[in-house]
């Protein structure tokens, strides 16, 4: 299956996004950059966004459709628009304590857990996870 990854300032992709994270209630990331990895048929498997930079740190939001959206490829250009582009010192994602699966997937991509935030959703817990330019394998 081929993927390519589209940037851009995209509302399309933000509310994709947005519409896939449960707390986010119809809310949406303010002024974003957005990454949609789609099919040979322009379908969305996978898309990101780039929001609430501020210099040294940005923060990323992940949501997908499709088990088989990433390649290395794919992994290598996302993590290069922070840390090479922007020139970020840091990368940070948020979760739900009960999203077991995302939580597995920052973990493989090289984030670490930093903390827990009380009541942070209206679902529970959110927990804070940061990638470091330094621990970035993706961008060596």
């Amino acid at each position: 299956m081929k993927r390519t990854l589209l940037w851009g300032e995209s509302p399309i992709v933000a509310a994709w996004v947005a519409k896939r994270i449960p707390d986010m209630d119809g809310g949406d990331f303010g002024k974003c950059v957005t990454g949609a990895v789609v099919d040979e048929n322009n379908n969305i498997l996978g898309a990101l966004v780039f929001s609430e930079y501020r210099g040294r740190d940005i923060q990323i939001s992940v949501a997908a459709d499709s088990h088989h959206w990433l390649t290395k490829k794919i992994l290598r250009d996302i993590f290069s628009y922070p840390f090479k582009f922007l020139e970020c010192a840091r990368l940070t994602a948020y979760t739900l304590e009960k999203n077991i699966a995302f939580q597995d997937m920052l973990l493989r991509f090289g984030f670490s857990k930093e903390g827990v935030m009380r009541q942070a959703f209206n679902s529970g817990d959110a927990l804070l996870y940061g990638m470091l330019v330094s621990e970035c394998k993706w961008i060596k």
